[in-house]
């Protein structure tokens, strides 16, 4: 769920804080819809509209318009409306992070081919996460130069898929080097 149709649900006091507050710190994607949903159902009129309008608020009107303008059909469209919300979610998360990762592999290149500190303990975190192929895994652990291990890894992170740029940020957090991740990789809001 992102956070500004949070922010909205929160401005318009669709529901209690400690119902929100539960949302947002205990609960992730389909959990946070499915608990905001089971609210919904037991909520007023006034109530049902608040969510209607913070759901158009956040840019989500087609959730509102295909889904929730026949408030009694809202039990029944409930799996229909956390499928769609979720995926909408996916998908804008999906594009942050192929921007993100376009962006700052070419803008932090020289600084990461320095800094990334491509050593066993990371290439047995890249093995065991499928970040790569075992012919690259071959390839990367016959390079004697650490920075030539790193030019490789950014030539396949640049070529690669969102999904491996996201393992790879896994593996340097799970090797101590969250501080790349943090500074150079992803923006905070999307960290893993």
């Amino acid at each position: 769920m992102n956070s500004g149709f949070e922010g909205e649900l929160m401005k318009l006091e669709v529901f209690e804080p400690v119902v929100l507050r539960r949302s947002m710190e205990e609960l992730n994607g389909p959990e946070k819809v499915h608990h905001l949903l089971n609210h919904l159902l037991r909520a007023d009129e006034q109530t049902f509209k608040k969510f209607c309008h913070a759901l158009s608020l956040s840019g989500q009107q087609c959730i509102v318009s295909r889904y929730l303008s026949n408030e009694p059909s809202i039990s029944r469209d409930r799996s229909k409306i956390q499928r769609s919300v979720t995926d909408s979610n996916i998908r804008e998360d999906l594009k942050l992070l192929q921007r993100w990762k376009s962006d700052n592999l070419r803008r932090y290149h020289n600084e990461l081919i320095e800094k990334i500190i491509c050593d066993l303990g990371l290439m047995s975190y890249l093995r065991s996460l499928a970040v790569f192929t075992d012919h690259q895994m071959a390839q990367l652990e016959a390079e004697k130069s650490e920075m030539n291990r790193n030019r490789l890894v950014l030539s396949w992170l640049e070529r690669g898929s969102e999904a491996t740029y996201k393992k790879f940020c896994t593996a340097l957090k799970s090797n101590n080097q969250e501080h790349l991740v943090i500074n150079y990789l992803l923006e905070s809001s999307i960290l893993l």
